[in-house]
C-alpha cells in the first residue's frame, strides 16, 4: 500500500496544496493535475481535486486493462450523497508538466470501495476508490460464441476486438502473422479469446518469434510481439538514459561522471530492487531450455513429436546484429552444457489432443528457400513456453522521477555501477551483465500530493555481452 491511511486519518492530508499549475518542469518529481472528477450513472459531476491525497495508475504488458486506486479524505458524505455504488466513472488527467502540454487524460470505472475508515468524530471519512478500464466492464459481459474460418490469426484478432470494442482504437506492431487458419472459438470473454489467438500465432516475418501479446496502455490497446518490442530503439524519456548512483559516493571517486536519474533513497528497496534473477532449476522445469511435446490427433488416428532445444532457437531468433547492441543467450555455450548438445528435452513434456477436424493442424507459410514449409502447430506453443520464461527470467524494479511519457513496451537504458573497487585500471565502472537496453513490462504512476514517482519493471531475454567460455577467475 503506497498511501497509508492510518497516517492520514487523524489529521490533513501531507499537503492540500494544489499542484503547479505550469508546463515548464521546474523540479524533479513535478507534475500537473488538470481534472479529478467523478461522473455519476444519472450524470452528475462532483469535481475532487480537493479532496484526493493521492492515486496510482497501473499498466502491465501482460495485461489487457489499466487499473488503478485513488485515496479520498472527505466530510461530504459522496459514498451516500453522490452515490458511489460502483457504476461511477472517474476522469483523471494528469502529467508532467513539458512544453507539449502531452498528459495522461482518461476516463475509469469505479468498480470498488475499499479501506473506508471515519475519523473519530465521525464527521470526515477516508476511503480508496478502485478503478479500471471501461472495456474490462464489457468483456465481462460479453462471449465469444462462434468461429472464424480460412483467416490470419491477426485478421481475427482484428475483427474480434472491434465486434466488441467498436469505439475503441487498437494498434499493431510491424508483425502480420503467417499462414491461413479455421477456428471455433472457445466460449469466453473477448479478452480470454484475444489472448488465446494470440498464443497461436506466428510471426510471418521470423517463424521463430511466437510470443505475440495483447495488452492495454493509456493510449489504447496494441498487439506486438514481446520480441519485435525489445528489438525496437530505446526511447530516453523526459530524464534520458536511467543511471543509478550510489548514495554514498562522489562524481570523483569515478574515472567518469554521470548524472543520477535513479531516485536515490535511505532505503535501496525504494530506489532498485532486482525482483528476480535465473533460477536454473526453474528455468529446467519448465521447458525454457529444451522441452517436447506429444500431439495425439482424435480425427485422424495420428500422433506428432516436436522438440524444443534452446541456443538453436535463440541463435534464429536473433540472426542479427544491432550497430550497437549484441543479443547473447542466458547460457553460457560450455562444452559439456546437454541443452548445447541437443539433449534435455525430456525436462518438460507436453502431452496434447488435438481434433483437426476443428481447426488446422499444420500452418503453410511461404520461404523464398523452401517453398510451402509446413510449420506445426504444437512446436511453436514450445517456442512461446520458452520465450514468456525467458522474458521473466530477471526483472529489475527502479523508481524513477515521474514521467507521463513512458509507456510499457517501451525499451529503455540503464546503467548499473559495478560493485566492486574502482581501480585506475578499471575501464568501465558499469555492470555489463546488469545494465543495458531493457523492455519496461510494467509501470505504475504514483502521485501525491507532495511528487510524482514512477515505478518501472525491466526485463529482457539476453544478455548484452556473451558469457565467458573458459576460465576468468579472478583474485580477492
Amino acid at each position: 500500500m503506497l498511501f497509508d491511511i492510518s497516517q492520514v486519518i487523524s489529521g490533513k492530508p501531507e499537503s492540500l496544496a494544489k499542484p503547479r499549475n505550469t508546463d515548464k518542469l521546474q523540479k524533479r518529481n513535478d507534475f500537473v493535475i488538470d481534472d479529478v472528477i467523478i461522473i455519476t450513472a444519472s450524470g452528475d459531476t462532483w469535481n475532487i481535486s480537493e479532496l484526493w491525497i493521492g492515486f496510482e495508475l497501473h499498466e502491465d504488458l501482460f495485461s489487457p486493462n489499466l487499473s488503478g486506486t485513488i485515496l479520498i479524505q472527505e466530510s461530504l458524505n459522496m459514498l451516500k450523497n453522490c452515490p458511489i455504488v460502483g457504476q461511477e466513472q472517474i476522469k483523471i488527467s494528469f502529467g508532467t508538466p513539458t512544453p507539449d502540454n502531452k498528459r495522461i487524460e482518461k476516463s475509469f470505472r469505479i468498480y470498488k470501495v475499499g479501506n473506508r475508515i471515519l475519523d473519530e468524530n465521525g464527521k470526515r471519512q477516508t476511503y480508496k476508490l478502485h478503478f479500471i478500464s471501461n472495456e474490462a466492464i464489457i468483456n465481462q459481459q460479453d462471449r465469444c460464441d462462434y468461429s472464424y474460418n480460412n483467416m490470419t490469426v491477426l485478421d481475427m484478432m482484428s475483427e474480434l476486438f472491434y465486434k466488441h470494442f467498436n469505439q475503441t482504437p487498437m494498434s499493431y506492431g510491424q508483425v502480420p502473422t503467417v499462414g491461413s487458419h479455421s477456428f471455433v472459438l472457445p466460449n469466453k470473454s473477448p479478452f480470454y479469446c484475444m489472448n488465446w489467438l494470440a498464443s497461436r500465432a506466428i510471426n510471418a516475418n521470423n517463424e521463430e518469434d511466437c510470443s505475440y501479446i495483447f495488452y492495454q496502455d493509456v493510449d489504447g490497446f496494441h498487439v506486438d510481439t514481446l520480441i519485435n518490442l525489445i528489438s525496437q530503439p530505446t526511447r530516453p524519456g523526459l530524464f534520458g538514459n536511467y543511471e543509478y548512483k550510489i548514495s554514498n559516493t562522489t562524481q570523483n571517486d569515478r574515472p567518469d561522471t554521470f548524472k543520477s536519474v535513479i531516485e536515490n533513497s535511505s532505503n535501496p528497496d525504494e530506489t532498485i530492487f532486482f525482483e528476480k534473477s535465473h533460477d536454473k532449476l526453474e528455468d529446467i522445469n519448465s521447458g525454457m531450455y529444451g522441452s517436447s511435446s506429444f500431439t495425439y490427433d482424435i480425427t485422424t488416428g495420428k500422433y506428432y513429436t516436436n522438440t524444443f532445444n534452446y541456443f538453436e532457437h535463440f541463435s534464429k531468433l536473433f540472426p542479427k546484429k544491432e550497430k550497437e547492441i549484441s543479443y547473447n543467450p542466458l547460457l553460457s555455450p560450455v562444452k559439456n552444457e546437454r541443452f548445447l548438445k541437443g539433449e534435455g528435452n525430456a525436462s518438460y513434456v507436453n502431452f496434447y489432443a488435438n481434433a483437426s477436424a476443428s481447426h488446422s493442424e499444420d500452418i503453410k507459410i511461404e520461404d523464398i528457400n523452401n517453398p510451402e514449409q509446413t510449420i506445426s502447430q504444437y512446436d511453436s506453443f514450445l517456442k512461446r513456453k520458452s520465450l514468456f520464461q525467458q522474458i521473466n527470467n530477471n526483472k529489475i524494479i527502479i523508481q524513477v522521477p515521474g514521467d507521463s511519457s513512458r509507456r510499457v513496451g517501451h525499451t529503455v537504458n540503464i546503467k548499473i555501477p559495478i560493485s566492486e573497487p574502482i581501480t585506475k585500471s578499471t575501464t568501465d565502472i558499469f555492470d555489463p551483465l546488469l545494465s543495458g537496453k531493457y523492455l519496461i513490462t510494467s509501470l505504475k504512476h504514483v502521485v501525491s500530493r507532495a511528487d510524482y514517482k514512477t515505478v518501472i519493471e525491466l526485463s529482457r531475454n539476453y544478455l548484452p555481452t556473451s558469457l565467458p567460455t573458459t576460465s576468468t577467475k579472478i583474485s580477492g
